[in-house]
């Protein structure tokens, strides 16, 4: 799994993958509104992607128990991207995750990255 979004980061790098700059322009290109950035979601998002950098593992782990009940809709985690457009580019790529990005009732989102080990990891919380 690791090596298929890295394979997809290096793709998304070289510019044959259709570029998502940020989550907001991706979503605009696509019809919908921007959403504002949130405190909770990033504080959420930043957690977790913390988490997976310390552990070397990329998860959604406690994302129903901790992240969900606490108001996040919706999570995109990735590893081996070390910029926010590689990474938008990439989740655009995937369609559970571009759809996550597509969402007509989110409004907020934050979105966080750690290294460890070397790799970036990223994760991007969506909520109302």
């Amino acid at each position: 799994m690791l090596r298929t979004l890295i394979a997809l980061a290096l793709i998304a790098a070289t510019g044959t993958a259709a570029r998502a700059e940020t989550l907001n322009s991706f979503r605009r290109a696509h019809g919908l509104p921007a959403l504002h950035h949130s405190g909770p979601l990033q504080a959420m998002a930043q957690r977790h992607a913390r988490s997976m950098a310390a552990r070397h593992s990329m998860d959604h782990a406690d994302f129903f128990t901790a992240r969900g009940r606490a108001g996040a809709r919706a999570e995109n985690v990735a590893a081996g991207c070390a910029s926010e457009s590689c990474v938008m580019a990439l989740w655009a790529e995937s369609s559970g995750h571009r759809e996550n990005m597509l969402l007509p009732d989110i409004h907020s989102y934050g979105l966080a990255s750690a290294a460890g080990g070397g790799t970036h990891y990223w994760c991007l919380v969506l909520g109302r």
